[in-house]
């Protein structure tokens, strides 16, 4: 089983848990003040509104995990079905730049998600369109699963090739 296999065998019995349902739906509220009084100092337009997407997003839709201290933001849909980790990169790798071609030196990068219920990752692919298209830069992702390339390609990501640390393909989809 490979690492996103055993991550995703983890939360699906997490949300199995009624106590840890409960602490996420009661704690959501206080991640999402704290994200909202963090005082950010933003690079760019696109950041600030990719933060402020994700605070809509946690008001009525989402539930929003603890912030983890490499960027990455968990939101959790409210019927715990699926769930997605997200980051905002302004570091591109060498070979994102160089595809990027100097038009994006952003990106959003869409570290996991996990679909617990037919339908709801391209539900949240469409959320996550919304967002690319509302601050006009790329989203990224790395699969190490082969079978995933053409549920990615089918939304319109483009697959790079094993491209990632970890032998995984890179996958962008183009606002």
């Amino acid at each position: 089983m490979n690492h996103i296999d055993t991550q995703h065998q983890i939360l699906k019995q997490l949300f199995k848990n009624s106590a840890e349902i409960s602490q996420l739906k009661n704690n959501s509220p206080l991640f999402r003040n704290k994200l909202l009084n963090t005082p950010f100092t933003f690079k760019n337009k696109s950041q600030e509104n990719y933060i402020k997407w994700i605070l809509n997003k946690t008001h009525f839709q989402f539930f929003l995990m603890p912030l983890e201290k490499n960027g990455i933001i968990t939101l959790v849909k409210h019927n715990f079905n699926s769930l997605v980790g997200l980051r905002f990169c302004d570091d591109l790798t060498p070979i994102t730049k160089k595809i990027f071609d100097k038009k994006y030196g952003y990106a959003v990068e869409v570290v996991y998600l996990h679909s617990f219920k037919k339908g709801e990752g391209s539900n949240i692919l469409r959320e996550l369109d919304n967002l690319m298209i509302k601050i006009e830069i790329p989203l990224v992702l790395y699969t190490e699963k082969k079978d995933l390339i053409r549920f990615y390609e089918e939304r319109g990501f483009v697959n790079y090739g094993i491209q990632g640390d970890n032998k995984e393909y890179l996958m962008i989809k183009f606002p």
